[in-house]
Formats: structure tokens, sequence, C-alpha cells
């Protein structure tokens, strides 16, 4: 796993097969890459997985999202979580389906 500097370029809510799902597109050093597409119907996964991010980034809307620069933690290709720039404080939307 390798951590890197990104800045979120793009906010973004897509129909995928009937099932709306969030996307956060983020700037890296090697080019941009998406961070999302989860499934969350489940019970308030929608609203934990939203608040996270919020939460992370330190802003109270999705339109302030843009421009912020996060760290992330990439994993055989694939953004696995988000985290605060400076602070050690990540985001891992897999823990959302662990948790009960």
């Amino acid at each position: 796993m390798k951590e890197v500097n990104a800045e979120i370029e793009k906010v973004a809510f897509q129909m995928n097969h009937g099932i709306l799902v969030p996307w956060l597109f983020m700037k890296t050093p090697s080019g941009s890459q998406g961070f999302g597409g989860y499934d969350l119907r489940k019970e308030d996964f929608l609203y934990r997985y939203m608040s996270s991010i919020l939460q992370i980034c330190a802003v109270e809307s999705f339109e302030e999202l843009l421009g912020i620069a996060v760290r992330i933690r990439i994993e055989g290709g694939t953004i696995v979580a988000i985290g605060h720039v400076l602070k050690d404080k990540w985001f891992t939307p897999a823990e959302l389906w662990e948790i009960k």
C-alpha cells in the first residue's frame, strides 16, 4: 500500500445499473483517479460515507470539496482510503461493511 498527496478535482453522483453512487475524482502526481462507486443503499451507509468524507476534509458541504488537498491510500491500483492532508485521520469505506 502506498500513500500519496492528491487534490479533489471533481465530485459526482452517477447512476450505475439503477443505483446512485458517489464519486470523488482525485488529481494525483501520476494523473487522475476515482474514489467511490460504492453501493450505499444499505442501512445508513450513504449518510456515514458522505459525513465521513466531509469530516476528513474539514468542510461542511460537498461543494467545498473541490480543490481540497487530501492524502490517499492506494492498494493494487485502487484508492482504498482518503485522509486529512496534515492529521493522521483516515476514512476507509470498506470499514462501513465491517461495523454492525
